[in-house]
């Protein structure tokens, strides 16, 4: 029997998009040829190489599926959909697991409509089909999936047939993995002292404006990023030259280097919550220089005076809150590297080209900074008889394990798992937006796919346009004192209401805690449904607070914890830690807020 009609309809009724995809490929010849197994479930061929068992293909897929995938995965990728025996079994096997399958052929799924009746899979909601797209649609659905753990199911000789375009699907997997493992570790980190920068910067708000604002406003001049790599150390004479003929971005780490070589940045990109790089700005002039930055910095970043401040969007629900008393700002690109922010910055600046220099992504001649650099002298101050600064030069050249890449001349460079996670994210975003045209000038550099190489000596044939930059940037005037008071009196509302809803947040949770030990001690007149009930009662309330994604912030590893608990039995213990720590991060918000306007 043809079950393409039957098939195709239920696609045009549930997935239109996909419907829409396949139907020019309708004509096509099956590349499939079906056959029958002794169990009466069919089986296909594809290049002579059969997709499922012999046998029994729906056993086969029912073991493999048991084999591979946990019952409690958020998500379960299937790698070639074959006659969608893995994707039936998967969703029998699981509850709520979502099932994503990808497969680069529109034709060989046409065949698989035709030789089964696959209407279960299209009525699915818990299906999401990548057909046809390419292998770095994966990482992008991924970002939208609930968090925790993702497994892998191979259609094993399909995935040989097809193994270029799949290797690059599980590359893309790995460093979506790669990132959100970067970003937990991250997040724990540097949460307490994200949320504490981001009260203190409360009264920087208003003085800060949107880098929307600045959005091509050089129209297409060039851009020159300095980054803060080995090869920054050579280029430093040129650089001298060239800031008559480009507008000059440059990230934090390399103010002490420009400093003291005379050079200004038209603009300085500080993204960085920690006290130690604040340092890098010592002793250095930002008078002349804007200021980019986003509200969750280091305090003492903004006390070292600017020419003018422009913040990003905020990327954490405390700041998004209070931007929304200020007005909409633009986010900047967060790769994880201040590289990334200026990158993305100066892309924003101009729609002309953007010259890279230090943005090395590597270790040339087995250094980590230019030479003089506020790490490297740390590290010579820090330096003792049993842990001398050659000690800590070899912690930072060995800790990711370091392996060789190609660089720009050809060669190879030696990089590690940290720093190839930002080249990643530069090709990623140049896919994106193939428009943005971007050079490197460090010969030694990690390759960049998207980024050309050229040498600095040729910047210096381009024109001298310092005037017309300086013209440019003089219309970028600070926001007037009476624009900036009417803010911050709505940024003060704003901490009104925040205050209100953490008191509120702090004592129903607390309720939450009480009725659960007391229903655990037996008390009289509790039973498990009314302590429900009541729980219920209380997190719709919690629910209904802008307050409950700000403080959830701080407790992101309970929650994945508890989203991939397997132990169904002791939910309230769970509900109850959860509780307590929401408790915990509202009363920590409280007493930073109290801080706070005390010393206003």
């Amino acid at each position: 029997m043809n079950y393409l009609k039957l098939n195709l309809a239920a696609l045009e009724k549930n997935i239109p998009e996909l419907y829409k995809s396949v139907l020019p490929s309708l004509d096509d010849t099956s590349v499939l040829e079906a056959k029958e197994t002794p169990s009466g479930a069919l089986t296909a061929l594809y290049r002579g190489k059969l997709l499922h068992s012999a046998y029994d293909p729906v056993k086969e897929a029912e073991k493999t599926i048991q084999r591979t995938l946990d019952s409690h995965s958020s998500v379960c990728i299937i790698e070639g959909f074959g006659l969608g025996y893995y994707v039936s079994a998967a969703l029998a096997h699981t509850d709520d697991t979502l099932v994503i399958i990808i497969d680069n052929s529109i034709e060989r799924f046409l065949s698989a409509c035709k030789f089964r009746d696959l209407r279960d899979i299209f009525l699915s909601e818990r299906v999401i089909f990548l057909i046809g797209s390419g292998e770095d649609t994966v990482s992008s659905v991924l970002r939208a999936t609930p968090p925790g753990d993702i497994d892998i199911v191979r259609n094993r000789n399909l995935v040989n047939c097809e193994e270029e375009y799949f290797t690059a699907v599980e590359n893309n997997i790995k460093r979506y993995r790669d990132r959100q493992k970067v970003n937990a570790a991250t997040l724990n980190k540097f949460a307490h002292i994200w949320i504490r920068n981001l009260i203190n910067n409360i009264k920087v708000l208003p003085e800060a404006g949107s880098i929307k604002s600045l959005e091509g406003i050089f129209g297409t001049l060039p851009v020159l990023l300095l980054a803060a790599g080995p090869s920054l150390s050579d280029l430093l004479p040129f650089i001298k030259l060239l800031q008559h003929r480009f507008v000059i971005v440059a990230v934090d780490t390399v103010m002490r280097a420009l400093d003291e070589a005379g050079i200004t940045p038209d603009f300085l990109v500080v993204i960085d919550p920690q006290y130690w790089n604040a340092r890098h700005l010592d002793r250095v002039d930002l008078s002349k220089t804007i200021l980019i930055s986003e509200s969750s910095t280091h305090p003492a970043v903004f006390r070292k005076g600017h020419k003018r401040l422009f913040f990003a969007a905020s990327l954490f629900p405390l700041g998004q809150f209070m931007d929304s008393f200020t007005g909409g700002r633009r986010q900047l690109g967060a790769g994880g590297s201040v590289s990334t922010s200026a990158w993305d910055l100066a892309h924003i600046l101009t729609k002309g080209p953007v010259y890279c220099c230090g943005l090395d992504l590597g270790y040339p001649n087995r250094e980590t900074h230019y030479r003089g650099s506020f790490f490297e002298e740390r590290s010579h101050q820090l330096s003792e008889r049993f842990s001398p600064a050659e000690t800590a030069a070899f912690h930072a050249l060995t800790g990711a394990h370091p392996f060789s890449i190609e660089n720009n001349s050809g060669g190879k460079t030696l990089t590690d798992s940290r720093l190839i996670i930002y080249k990643q994210w530069f090709e990623e975003r140049l896919k994106q937006s193939p428009g943005r045209k971007t050079f490197s000038l460090s010969q030694k550099g990690i390759r960049i796919n998207g980024f050309d190489f050229i040498d600095a000596e040729k910047l210096l044939e381009f024109p001298v346009i310092r005037d017309l930059i300086d013209s440019i940037l003089n219309t970028i005037s600070p926001i007037p004192e009476d624009i900036q008071t009417p803010l911050n009196r709505k940024l003060m509302e704003g901490v009104q209401i925040l205050t209100q809803e953490l008191n509120e947040l702090s004592l129903t949770t607390k309720n939450n805690i009480d009725i659960i030990e007391r229903y655990n001690k037996g008390s009289k007149g509790l039973t498990l449904s009314s302590v429900i009930s009541t729980l219920d009662r209380n997190d719709n309330r919690i629910v209904k607070l802008q307050s409950k994604n700000i403080t959830g912030f701080l407790i992101q590893s309970i929650l994945r914890e508890s989203l991939t608990e397997s132990n169904r039995d002791n939910s309230l213990e769970i509900s109850k830690t959860l509780y307590r720590k929401i408790k915990e991060a509202a009363e920590y918000h409280l007493n930073l807020i109290n801080m706070y306007t005390e010393n206003r």
